[in-house]
């Protein structure tokens, strides 16, 4: 899976995280991040936690409401745990489950939202 994320131009690092004591159920840490580079010169940021499948809520849990984001985020399996867009990159913390097809969406959100 982690071969086909590099040809597919995406990078990937294990990142420690100390998640929101919120979440349902804690994530692993360290989590698999998936991430590439931003394209804007001046980006926006933003983070999203998946609390239940197609559930994705900010840090003060209010239900994210982006029209940009919002309709990539619903495409994303359910072990997908946050999304995050930094001034440099969007990174994307996966549990890693699924096949080929799942990695394809991935890849697409991210391509997408960067």
């Amino acid at each position: 899976m982690r071969m086909e994320a590099r040809r597919r131009g995406l990078a990937m690092q294990l990142i420690p995280q100390d998640w929101p004591h919120w979440l349902p159920v804690e994530p692993p840490s360290p989590c698999a991040q998936y991430h590439r580079p931003r394209r804007a010169r001046e980006p926006d940021t933003w983070m999203y936690w998946q609390t239940t499948p197609g559930n994705w809520v900010n840090q003060w849990r209010e239900p994210c409401e982006d029209a940009r984001v919002l309709p990539h985020l619903l495409t994303l399996p359910p072990d997908v745990y946050k999304v995050e867009a930094g001034k440099q990159l969007i990174a994307l913390y996966w549990g890693e489950r699924g096949e080929t097809e799942v990695l394809h969406r991935i890849s697409a959100v991210i391509k997408a939202l960067a």
